[in-house]
């Protein structure tokens, strides 16, 4: 998606991905963070607590809740 519209990114400042921990990567977070886009995702076991993980707990049940209603028949 980012590749496809590169553009799109470029000519917003801050960016934000909100992702799933299984979903990351340092590599991916790496090429976010070239693009000028911030991983947002919940720290792993091992690892302390991650810049913006209370918002995304906070903002994670809005989230499911419209994942659920759109995937809802017509």
């Amino acid at each position: 998606m980012l590749e496809a519209d590169a553009e799109l990114i470029a000519r917003r400042e801050g960016n934000m991905l909100i992702s799933e921990g299984d979903l990351a990567s340092k590599v991916f977070e790496q090429e976010l963070a070239e693009l000028g886009v911030e991983l947002l995702r919940p720290s792993f076991k091992r690892e302390k607590q991650r810049y913006g993980e209370p918002m995304l707990k906070k903002v994670r049940p809005l989230i499911e809740l419209v994942n659920h209603t759109l995937k809802r028949p017509a």
